[in-house]
């Protein structure tokens, strides 16, 4: 979030950027939060929810799928990994749209552009190959 005086996200609110904020909005608030340790009892276990329980990575994951039902393309869709408050590592979706790469985050209601976004990103799937992961530092 910026500081006071700091740079003000610019919202787009042309009709194809509401498919982003609707699909962030319902993804998040349909979704409960459960660690993939309580859930499917390993540390990291990446895979679509299918039961309305997941973490962030699971998140991104059916944001992803969501907008590939509403007819995006593959290749503007990415997901991505990084650091929130220099410790935890996070996962989110992030969309190629009109020149600008937007976040749809688990833990952000609001669908920022990538650079006004709190996650220090550390790699993201390439546009090319959703198998090969491009670093972001």
């Amino acid at each position: 979030m910026p500081e006071c005086g700091g740079p003000v996200a610019k919202v787009d609110r042309t009709p194809v950027f509401g498919d982003l904020r609707m699909v962030n909005d319902t993804v998040n608030g349909e979704l409960i939060y459960v660690t993939d340790q309580v859930h499917y009892g390993v540390p990291a276990y990446w895979e679509v929810p299918k039961d309305g329980k997941g973490v962030c990575h699971a998140y991104a994951m059916l944001k992803f799928h969501r907008l590939l039902d509403l007819g995006w393309n593959i290749k503007d869709l990415h997901l991505a990994v990084g650091r929130i408050n220099d410790k935890e590592y996070h996962a989110v979706l992030v969309v190629d749209y009109n020149d600008r790469k937007y976040v749809l985050d688990s833990y952000e209601d609001r669908v920022l552009q990538m650079k006004y976004s709190e996650v220090r990103f550390i790699g993201m799937q390439s546009s090319g190959d959703s198998q090969d992961w491009v670093l972001t530092k």
